[in-house]
């Protein structure tokens, strides 16, 4: 490695490494970044000074002056000639069409009015939904509670087949209802 480190030394002294300083500062008594914002600081000033300057030569350029002329004679302003005012004619009445003479009152008509009691409607009989098709076929009991076998369903009391519930199973027939209305199945009926 000593070969290569001597090959760098050599090519190091041959050709010398510039000098790195640091940044250069302005002196204080040069003007540097300050110079631009007085020139803008100016330029706006003027700006604002010559906006109103500019406006009121305008307006005065609108209107005349009226100013006496230098050097030449000035003639005094002759007084308004005083008119009568214009009296508009007389207006003219043409003929008309004849007046109508007014017409005389037209005699009342008596109406009678007849008012008829509206007949009540009757109110419609309120349809009651058909009983279900129900077919019981058997009753059963174990101990106190008895069962029956409606469209091959086993209910107990309180049970519902097809939106009807039964209310009583007794040996021989069944108590159900099915909208407020009760019926008595009997076996194989």
């Amino acid at each position: 490695m000593s070969l290569i480190q001597d090959a760098l030394r050599r090519k190091l002294e041959e050709t010398p490494v510039p000098d790195i300083h640091s940044p250069v500062t302005p002196p204080s008594g040069e003007k540097g970044p300050k110079m631009p914002q007085v020139f803008l600081l100016l330029i706006l000033l003027a700006v604002f000074l010559a906006a109103p300057i500019g406006y009121s030569l305008y307006l005065i350029k609108q209107k005349p002056l009226n100013l006496p002329l230098i050097g030449k004679k000035t003639h005094p302003v002759a007084a308004p000639a005083v008119s009568e005012p214009v009296v508009a004619p007389a207006p003219v009445i043409e003929a008309s069409a004849p007046v109508t003479p007014p017409v005389q009152a037209v005699e009342t008509v008596k109406v009678e009015i007849v008012v008829e009691p509206v007949k009540k409607e009757e109110p419609v009989p309120e349809i009651k939904p058909a009983w279900p098709g129900l077919k019981l076929t058997g009753i059963a009991s174990s101990g106190s509670q008895r069962i029956a076998i409606i469209n091959g369903k086993m209910l107990t009391v309180g049970r519902t087949v097809s939106e009807v519930t039964v209310r009583e199973v007794h040996e021989t027939d069944v108590v159900v209802e099915f909208s407020g209305e009760r019926r008595v199945l009997h076996v194989d009926e």
